[in-house]
């Protein structure tokens, strides 16, 4: 299966083709050379990464985490096309006695946790409240249809978190922006750490939306039909796609990391028969190079 990655100014002429599945696994296989290298010169088994991170709490309740990140995100939902470009990284979390209280970073958004449960060697659980980023967008440059950019959206979410095991489920609304919907993401994740603080995650995610979210995103009225010669989409509440996400973090040496997050996921029941889309597998890809002040 193959992307076109576009530069952001060169969206609607030029860019250039690659194989987006090519490229993922390069950084990856990357990565992983390189921290086996750095683990060789320091010579020795660490801890997990979150059992570094419970060692500097003890230090202090502050971890912050900068850098910079380049970003692969489809055109619009639906789209062939990806914008490619750098954008700000930052993890920054403020820690208690029961783990993380506050948090800010992407893709959650600026929140905090009201309650949290279990610890210890047992699961822990927890529910979060935060204001973030929505990056879904509709610009397909096709003339006679609405368009929309980023939305800002109050999400709330619960989690639950085993030694090996993660399961999240958020509900996101915008804020009268972007798609002015409302949808609900659920995910589940194996986590295995290795080596010297590098970690790894996988699992499946699936995501539901309301008929504002999806019409907005996938429909067509009647209007927009005569004006851009498409057909009429009528899209309603449900299922919009399921699909893979994985995480591989890599310290670099010092207080330098390396963290790569992908998405894979297919479009579903009307999404997927909309007019407007070109490509119903979606790729999404950050590769971060961050510090730990």
């Amino acid at each position: 299966m193959s992307f076109r990655i576009v530069i952001p100014s060169q969206r609607h002429d030029r860019g250039y083709s690659v194989h987006a599945t090519v490229l993922i696994a390069a950084v990856i296989l990357i990565g992983l050379g390189v921290a086996s290298f750095v683990q060789a010169q320091e010579g020795q088994e660490g801890q997990e990464s979150h059992e570094s991170q419970e060692k500097a709490v003890k230090r202090s309740p502050w971890m912050v985490d900068l850098g910079v990140a380049v970003l692969a995100n489809p055109t619009f939902q639906g789209s062939a096309n990806y914008d490619v470009g750098p954008v700000p990284y930052f993890d920054v979390r403020y820690f208690d006695k029961k783990g993380v209280k506050f948090f800010a970073n992407i893709p959650r958004g600026f929140g905090a946790y009201l309650h949290r449960a279990g610890g210890d060697d047992g699961p822990q659980s927890g529910i979060f409240v935060s204001l973030a980023p929505g990056f879904s967008n509709r610009d397909t440059g096709i003339e006679g249809l609405r368009t929309f950019g980023l939305a800002a959206e109050a999400r709330i979410g619960w989690e639950v978190t085993t030694k090996s095991l993660v399961f999240v489920a958020s509900a996101s609304q915008a804020l009268g922006t972007g798609h002015g919907g409302f949808y609900v993401d659920a995910s589940a994740a194996w986590r295995k750490g290795f080596g010297r603080g590098s970690f790894f995650s996988i699992g499946p995610t699936v995501r539901f939306g309301d008929t504002t979210y999806l019409d907005n995103l996938y429909g067509i009225n009647e209007d927009e039909a005569l004006r851009s010669g498409l057909s009429a989409q009528d899209t309603s509440a449900g299922l919009e796609s399921v699909g893979v996400q994985g995480v591989l973090s890599l310290p670099l040496g010092g207080r330098w990391r390396w963290t790569n997050v992908f998405r894979f996921s297919e479009l579903a029941a009307d999404p997927r028969n909309s007019p407007i889309v070109e490509s119903t597998s979606q790729v999404f890809f950050m590769s971060a190079l961050s510090r730990v002040f």
